[in-house]
């Protein structure tokens, strides 16, 4: 049987219209597909975290807009595009599924879920914060590095290209968190995974974008 991968949607309301919609780009779908699982959209509430947890095999955390900086003990002074529903969804179901030690993969806003789910803080806005001119691109364009021996590094090369299409990033990583990737400048941490083996990572990057590398399609 295919394992059956939990997904995450955004949720957007359009003008004129009285309520949300779901919304995630197909492309989340797509790699998952490619990769042999079957993909689920969770469209639900944070109540429904546990039983998600103990029913799918995994679950993956997409990109999208900004966390509520008021979720890890901040004033908002960069974050944009905040969905408080989403916020509850996601951070719920990651804290069920990394304490069932199931697998996590979070991408982009997904890493930034799953660090302040577990306790820690983020950077609103890498170029104000840290004076950073960071590329914003769709495409590979800047270099990390990544730890060896580092479950990441198993399934990619130490030192490649990535894309980059975010303006926040990790600050404080919480101790059942481990460092694995950083920017070429070192400033940037590009992605982390559980310190104690469980099969949690979470990247800064969009991987599912980067499908034409055969590792990035894993």
């Amino acid at each position: 049987m295919k394992p059956v991968i939990g997904v995450t949607p955004g949720y957007r309301k359009r003008a004129g219209e009285t309520s949300p919609r779901y919304d995630l780009p197909v492309t989340y779908a797509e790699a998952i597909s490619r990769a042999g699982g079957l993909p689920v959209l969770l469209a639900g509430a944070p109540g429904d975290a546990g039983e998600w947890a103990r029913t799918l095999d995994g679950l993956l955390l997409p990109g999208g807009g900004d966390i509520a900086p008021a979720l890890y003990g901040a004033a908002n002074l960069y974050s944009k595009n905040i969905s408080e529903r989403r916020d509850a969804v996601e951070i719920a179901a990651a804290r069920a599924f990394w304490e069932a030690r199931k697998p996590v993969l979070g991408i982009c806003r997904g890493i930034q879920v799953l660090c302040v789910a577990l306790g820690g803080t983020l950077y609103q806005d890498i170029g104000r914060e840290l004076s950073l001119s960071h590329p914003y691109l769709p495409t590979p364009c800047h270099e990390i590095t990544i730890c060896p021996g580092s479950l990441l590094s198993s399934i990619v090369d130490v030192h490649g290209p990535v894309n980059s299409t975010h303006h926040q990033a990790l600050r404080d990583i919480p101790a059942p968190l481990a460092p694995v990737a950083w920017s070429e400048d070192g400033r940037i941490v590009e992605a982390v995974e559980a310190a104690d083996g469980r099969p949690a990572l979470a990247v800064q990057w969009h991987p599912e974008r980067m499908t034409e590398d055969a590792a990035m399609a894993r």
